[in-house]
């Protein structure tokens, strides 16, 4: 474009103003076009600011100056509008504040019809409700343009450019609007909900000029993964991650000639293996494939990209080794291939040309075998490390790298000397968590800005902090000592402090919280639970005026709460739980406030009306103190668990980074819910809770409190409260558990609880309720003992009948009454008829008599001759000389001719009575007997000889009354065993083991020893035979209940199980190895002989160690497998050390069942294809079980429900495994579980997802008769696992249950008898576990002989045994 004669234009403009008015009031200053302005006035009248951004944009004002305007400085036409909203990272919430960002609604046409130079628009990041093209107004302005024009510029005449509309998470749009903007060239829909645009790919292929498409957690489906060809005539950048995609790669990527160089498909559910196409896309620069399902081994091709920068593969499920060939791309930035199936070992190998590397992940679980030269010096420097390792020491190389300011090193093992923590203080970021480090804290000096050193076991006080640190993670180790050397360092901090984030939890520290928090200001997040602090809050905590969340639970911490507390303005969780606080409950609790927890202290008073003021309140748990009073009737005040919205509650703290990423840490809390006390992080926010339970209140429940149709939980249980249940109760309908237990509630139970579809857990036990229990399934779904205690209720599920139906009742049984009576009385007058008749005949037909007689006379006789025969060879053997023999026998002949010839009616209608009665039973009897199966004796063909060690009985039967008479859960806020004077179990010799479900499970520990110490004439069934002399044993048995002991611990003080101090387990678990390792069998076989029980993952294991060596009784081989670094000839994941967990010596026992067993004859009709029921979120190989979830739960036929089958989570699992066809088996924190030996009991077909399981009896038991085993690759196809279980046809499925019906005792454990003192069955799980030991015997035989010909002095080298 020529400007040169407008330029002398606008000149000879202002000289002629100038010279001829002589004023100023010619302005040419204003450069804002008119039609743009005007057009920027309607944008911003469509539109909503609520914080004024657009403050600037003042008719008075030139537009092209006001805020998120450019103009050409030539033309001074609009080319540019950027308004994006500038936020910051969220805390303690789940989404932006975006109070402040623009919303309402965006109208695409005006860009179209009135902005003709407008080349870049971006208002990405605001709140807009809507984006559409037009409105009626701009719809109608578009018609009159495109048909007064020819060139019909309305639908294809915007020139822009660029569009970024990106992270308006609320809007709802579709991409017809696209065919109006052809000439874009950069397009950014991140974070705009797409799900119902399905053909979403044709709508971007019609811009020919796109350069680059970000099109991020749209919930965009289908990739077109068939189609061959996509019209990407120009694309350089490609980004879909985080979307819904169930396929393989698309074809069409592969085929793209526009030379692409950005690729980011991260975060899908793509599947297969790589194909070789790849190689297509010459110019890739950037490949993101992260966090899929893609298998297979990492192609060796990769590494013949030439200008590739950036490889990220992780949490996929990639298998084999690490391919040398990455080594060769020269280019390589970054290069992240962790959390796969990854094995072999890593070298120099693979990294010779990655000179240029500066970002390396490396996190392989089990951890990659690192073989460098000791002296290795890298071709790289590093920025940034991530990465696992197996080996005691620190990887040498790491050293070198002098460039690296972020390390992070999970699960491996290593030793952290002084070199070591120098070298992390260059770091600016240090994340070091669940590892085993063997160091100490003690005055090592942390600079970093961020540190998380948790779960490494370190020891040693407590560090010092630099200034520069801001967030410091140092919970559950066993550091000690007091607070004063990490808080009272004033030389160092120079009156300077950053920390946001301190955590140092879980540890063994002690003293008072010092008085020193002055300096620390600037903290948010505080976390002192869970160690041994006392003394009482010092008034300096006041000073923390940003604290946000404040933890202090499980401490011995006592006093009142400072009301100093009340300048924390800012709090919003406060967690004091389990101390020995006292006085009120604070009333100056922020407004703000979502959690506060005061459970288990001394606070007395009443329940302060300030907390109906907490209107953001999600939990409120004041239970187990002295509070009096009556309960608030304004708590529907608290607005939060009325609306019941949690999406916005989430307790997160975000920590950006200066690269652009960011740290989640989320608040845990011990909340107690449906009667168990569970860790809630991740999903705390969907926790919506009132606990008052354990409390003096009295009086009646307020009706306003059923106004809280949002609450997930309410317990008011132990307390004094009085009158009936309000029928508001009925519009809780988000309600899952209701404990109203323990009061002194009456009048009857409104039948509009029945109408909690969501009720999971109900308990109206020991009050004064009458009338007749609602009827509905919801209610009836319950188990008696939600009902018990109260003497007037009646109905299902009580054994009490109802009044009405008791007069029904009595009806029917007086109608059974006589017909049983006529029934008796035609028996009689029939028998009574039958006999006469017979005698009459008799009598009066002489033939027929005197036949029958005789018939007599020669039974009498040959039963005389069979006797005499038989007493003659008695007395033979018996040794009497032979005439004595023929005298006592001449003897028993007279007298038993004499006997006969005093044969008289009488006696002889006495004989045929006799013989008649002996008839009937042979008849009645024997075809019954026939049918028995005859079992031979375990003893028959071989037996395993047991010797029980000496211990004391402290650590097995009085552990259990121990359990029955003190001991409370502190993990179950209802607990079975001890919540009613009912269910208390007699102090017996035996006592039973716990019904809790927690302990249940892993009960094998009691039934085993039940039937060793049972009396030797009850235990012909058993096959270990037991023997008093261990020299006469083939293998010792340990009888210590390790399992009862850990979960004991668990429940009274989890915090200290891991640590030594304050921990009974250990103490019992040392006892038991002091004494077993002091006796001469152990020191003459190593151990390798003893029997531990071992079903708790948890079970001695402070110890285990030291057991290694021994028979471990264990229910699977989850989270024992460990490679051997040493082993020269094992390279698969599956090689054990010898002296691990191995199929060579232990035996898989199974879980004890808690379901109750189901008759073949017993199944019904099942309704439903496939059942699960468990906690969706695990770890480890448990996360497989979140995808499936996530594929699973919306699928017809198919129930996917959380919980655990307790209390009246039973009577569910009971119901969903009987009605379905077949149960799901994902793995979990473990590889298998109680869940599927339910299954098997419930006689609904086990359907294993699993690539590698161990299973009990193998050998004995074919699981594959019942069972339907899956892939874990095929199950994560989208609809494959219900279709393959759809293709079971009736017959097979019938077949799969009869052959479950068979092995069903094989499972059961329980011999029926109390204590377990008796009998076991034949076919029984305890034969079946020393069947199994008894087959390892020979091999472990074999190994102590070996171990006995060492000459003195000489180790032998730890032995691989790939299974």
């Amino acid at each position: 474009m020529n400007t040169f004669p407008s330029r002398y234009a606008i000149i000879f403009a202002w000289l002629l103003c100038t010279t001829i008015f002589n004023t100023g009031t010619c302005n040419f200053n204003i450069r804002c076009n008119q039609k743009d302005k005007d057009a920027l006035l309607k944008f911003q009248q469509g539109i909503k600011d609520p914080a004024g951004v657009l403050f600037s944009w003042s008719t008075q004002q030139d537009c092209c100056e006001w805020k998120g305007v450019m103009c050409d400085n030539i033309t001074s036409r609009v080319t540019q509008l950027s308004l994006p909203c500038s936020t910051t990272f969220p805390t303690y919430t789940d989404k932006m504040d975006k109070s402040h960002c623009l919303t309402g609604s965006i109208y695409l046409s005006l860009f179209v019809v009135e902005f003709e130079f407008l080349y870049h628009l971006n208002l990405s990041n605001n709140d807009f409700s809507t984006i559409q093209f037009g409105s009626h107004v701009y719809a109608q302005n578009s018609h009159n343009l495109s048909t007064a024009t020819p060139s019909h510029r309305c639908v294809n005449s915007s020139v822009l450019r660029y569009l970024d509309l990106s992270f308006n998470s609320d809007a709802k749009t579709s991409l017809q609007w696209l065919s109006h903007f052809s000439s874009l060239e950069y397009l950014n829909l991140d974070g705009i909900d797409l799900r119902k645009e399905t053909k979403w790919l044709q709508s971007v292929t019609k811009l020919p000029s796109l350069l680059e498409l970000h099109m991020r957690n749209c919930h965009l489906k289908d990739l077109s993964p068939s189609l061959q060809y996509a019209n990407f005539t120009a694309l350089k950048v490609l980004s879909l991650p985080g979307n819904d995609f169930h396929s393989t790669l698309p074809k069409w990527l592969f085929n793209l000639s526009s030379g692409i160089s950005f690729v980011n498909l991260g975060s899908n559910s793509l599947q297969g293996q790589l194909p070789k196409a790849l190689l297509n896309l010459q110019h890739l620069e950037v490949l993101k494939l992260e966090d899929n399902n893609f298998n297979g081994p990492i192609p060796h091709w990769l590494g013949e990209f030439e200008h590739l920068q950036h490889l990220n593969l992780r949490k996929n499920m990639f298998s084999g080794s690490i391919p040398t060939s990455l080594g060769n791309l020269s280019s390589l930035l970054f290069l992240s291939v962790g959390s796969n199936r990854l094995t072999g070992v890593v070298s120099e190998k693979n990294f010779v040309r990655l000179s240029k590397l500066k970002e390396l992940a490396l996190v392989i679980s089990p951890p990659l075998i690192f073989d460098f030269d000791s002296h290795w010096v890298p071709p790289f420097q590093l920025e940034r490390l991530i990465l696992a390792f197996s080996g005691p020491k620190f990887p040498g190389w790491l050293y070198t790298q002098k460039s690296l300011e972020y390390l992070s090193i999970w699960e491996s093992s290593f030793e952290a000397e002084g070199k070591f923590w120098n070298f992390l203080s260059r770091m600016k970021e240090v994340n070091l968590e669940h590892n085993s480090i063997d160091g100490k804290l003690s005055n090592v000096l942390l600079n970093s800005t961020f540190i998380s050193l948790s779960s490494n076991d370190l020891k040693g006080w407590l560090p010092r902090l630099s200034s520069n640190v801001v967030v410091v993670r140092l919970s559950n180790n066993s550091l000690s000592g007091n607070l004063s050397s990490l808080l009272c360092d004033d030389e160092m901090l120079n009156g300077k402090s950053n920390l946001v984030y301190l955590d140092i939890s879980l540890n063994l520290l002690s003293g008072g919280l010092t008085n020193c928090w002055e300096n620390w200001k600037s903290l948010v997040h505080v976390n002192l639970g869970s160690n041994n602090l006392t003394g009482k809050i010092p008034a300096s905590m006041g000073l923390l005026s940003n604290l946000t969340s404040f933890h202090l639970h499980e401490n011995k911490l006592y006093g009142e709460i400072p009301s100093s507390l009340k300048n924390c303005h800012s709090l919003l969780i406060f967690n004091v739980r389990e101390n020995n606080f006292s006085g009120n409950i604070p009333n100056w609790i922020p407004d703000a406030a979502k959690v506060l927890q005061l459970r288990s202290n001394h606070f007395t008073g009443n329940i302060p009306p300030h907390i109906c003021h907490m209107s953001s309140l999600i939990v409120l748990d004041i239970a187990n103190n002295t509070i009096s009073g009556h309960i608030p009737n304004c708590l529907h005040n608290i607005t939060n668990l009325v609306s019941g919205k949690t999406s916005h509650n989430k307790l997160s703290f975000f920590f950006p980074t200066r690269d652009g990423r960011f740290y989640t840490f989320e608040d845990n809390l011990e909340l107690v819910i449906k009667g168990q006390a569970l860790e809630y992080g991740k999903n705390l926010h969907f926790m919506n809770l009132i606990d008052m339970s354990g409390n003096n209140l009295s009086g009646t429940l307020p009706p306003q409190m059923f106004s809280l149709t949002g609450l997930c939980s309410l317990n008011l249980s132990r307390n004094k409260l009085t009158g009936k249940i309000p029928n508001e109760i009925g519009n809780m309908n988000m309600l899952e558990s209701l404990d109203f237990s323990a009061n002194q509630l009456r009048g009857e139970i409104p039948q509009t609880l029945s109408n909690l579809s969501f009720l999971s857990y109900l308990n109206l036990s020991f009050n004064n309720f009458t009338g007749k229990i609602p009827s509905g399934t919801q209610l009836q779904s319950f188990s008696a003992l939600s009902y018990i205690g109260n003497a007037y209720l009646c109905g299902s599920p009580l054994a009490n009948i109802c009044f009405q139906d008791d007069i029904k009742q009595i009806k029917e049984d007086e109608d059974k009454s006589e017909f049983w009576s006529w029934f008796y009385i035609g028996i009689e007058t029939g028998f009574g008829t039958s006999f006469l008749g017979v005698c009459c005949a008799l009598f009066l037909n002489r033939k027929w008599r005197h036949a029958y007689f005789k018939f007599l006379y020669c039974l009498i006789d040959r039963l005389y001759v069979i006797g005499l025969i038989n007493i003659n060879s008695f007395l033979l053997h018996s040794g009497e000389p032979e005439g004595e023999n023929s005298e006592k026998a001449m003897a028993m002949a007279a007298k038993s001719n004499k006997s006969s010839t005093s044969l008289t009616v009488p006696n002889l209608f006495l004989l045929f009575t006799l013989l008649s009665l002996f008839s009937l039973f042979i008849f009645l009897f024997f075809p019954t007997a026939t049918t028995i199966h005859s079992f031979p004796s375990p003893h028959a063909s071989s037996t395993i000889n047991v010797y029980v060690a000496d211990l004391p009985r402290s650590l097995n039967y009085d552990l259990l009354h121990r359990y029955w008479t003190s001991f409370s859960d502190s993990r179950l806020s209802s607990d079975e065993d001890h919540q009613h004077p009912l269910s208390l179990h007699p102090i017996a010799k035996y006592p039973p083991y716990p019904d809790n479900p927690l302990i249940k499970q892993y009960s094998a520990e009691y039934w085993i020893m039940g039937d060793l110490i049972t009396p030797p004439q009850q235990r012909v069934t058993s096959f270990a035979k037991r023997v008093l002399d261990p020299r006469l044993a083939d293998v010792v048995f340990v009888p210590f209940f390790a399992t009862l002991s850990a979960e004991m611990q668990l429940g009274a003080n989890k915090g200290a199980f891991r640590k030594k101090t304050g921990n009974e387990d250990y103490n019992r678990q040392r006892e038991v190895m002091d004494a077993v390792k002091s006796t001469e069998a152990w020191n003459r076989s190593g151990g390798r002989d003893h029997v531990f029980v071992l079903t708790d993952p948890v079970a001695m294991w402070h110890v285990k160690d030291e057991i290694a060596p021994a028979i471990l009784l264990v229910v699977d081989f989850g989270g024992w497998y460990k490679l051997d670094s040493r082993g020269s000839n094992c390279s698969e994941s599956g090689v054990l050390p010898h002296t691990q967990v191995s199929v060579i010596k232990d035996v898989i026992v199974p879980y004890t069942h808690l379901l109750p067993r189901l008759d073949l004859s017993q199944n019904k009709e099942r309704h439903q294809l496939l059942y699960f029921k468990g906690a969706k979120h695990r770890h480890r190989g448990g996360m497989i079980r979140e995808k499936l979830w996530d594929l699973m739960i919306n699928e017809p036929g198919v129930i996917m429900e959380e919980g655990f089958p307790n209390a009246t989570g039973r009577d569910q699992s009971i119901k969903g495994m009987r009605t379905s066809e077949f149960c799901l088996h994902p793995a979990g924190d473990t590889p298998t579980s109680c869940r599927l030996f339910d299954a098997i009991q419930s006689l609904c077909i086990p359907v294993i997802v699993s690539d590698n399981i161990e299973l009990p009896f193998e050998g004995m038991v074919d699981y594959s008769e019942f069972s339907v085993f899956v892939a874990i690759s095929d199950a994560l196809k989208p609809n494959w696992l219900v279709n393959h279980l759809k293709s079971f046809s009736k017959e097979q499925k019938a077949t799969f249950r009869q052959n479950m019906a068979r092995v069903q005792p094989v499972f059961v454990y329980d011999n029926g008898h109390p204590g377990g003192i008796g009998p076991v069955p034949l076919d029984g799980a305890v034969n079946h576990i020393w069947k199994k030991v008894h087959q390892k015997f020979p091999m472990i035989k074999e190994t102590i002989i070996r171990e006995r010909r060492k000459p003195p002095g000489v180790s032998v080298p730890r032995r691989c045994h790939c299974t």
